[in-house]
């Protein structure tokens, strides 16, 4: 029984190990202006740019993670 256990725990530490060399870290950079109208404040301004740009990263994240 204390095998089977010790066995059981070095698999799953060779596993996450595993999973962890081949990890990368991927840096995902957007750019995003808004043509704000007069309506538009500084602070929604920002919120909308924000947001668009978020977007923007999420879908090449989306690609990334596909190909």
């Amino acid at each position: 029984m204390r095998l089977i256990r010790t066995l059981a725990m070095f698999v799953v530490f060779a596993v996450i190990s595993a999973t962890a060399v081949f990890a990368a870290e991927k840096i995902f950079i957007k750019e995003y202006t808004y043509q704000a109208s007069e309506i538009d404040s500084k602070v929604t301004s920002r919120a909308i740019a924000l947001e668009q740009a978020k977007r923007l990263v999420l879908e090449e994240l989306g690609t990334y993670l596909i190909s």
